[in-house]
C-alpha cells in the first residue's frame, strides 16, 4: 500500500510540475503578446494623430475652394500664406 501511495504522490507531483511549466509558458506568451499590442496601440495613436492633422488640412483646402452662396465660384478668403 505504501508503494501505491508513494507512486500516486509522485504522479501527482509530476502532473503538478507539468501544469506549472505550462502556466509559466503561457504567462511568457501573454506578456510578449501584451507588449506587442501596446506597441501597436502606440503606432495606431500616432497614425490617428497624423490622419487628424491631414483631415484638418484637407478641410481647409476644401473650404478655400468652396463655391460661394451666389454661385459665382471662388472664395472670398485671401490666399493662405502657404499658397501665396
Amino acid at each position: 500500500e505504501q508503494d501505491t501511495g508513494t507512486q500516486q504522490i509522485n504522479q501527482a507531483i509530476a502532473q503538478l510540475d507539468t501544469v506549472i511549466q505550462q502556466n509559466a509558458s503561457i504567462s511568457e506568451e501573454f506578456s510578449a503578446t501584451s507588449e506587442e499590442i501596446a506597441s501597436q496601440a502606440t503606432m495606431v495613436a500616432g497614425t490617428t494623430e497624423e490622419l487628424a492633422a491631414q483631415a484638418g488640412k484637407l478641410r481647409d483646402a476644401v473650404a478655400f475652394f468652396k463655391i460661394n452662396d451666389d454661385g459665382a465660384g471662388g472664395s472670398d478668403r485671401s490666399v493662405p500664406k502657404m499658397l501665396a
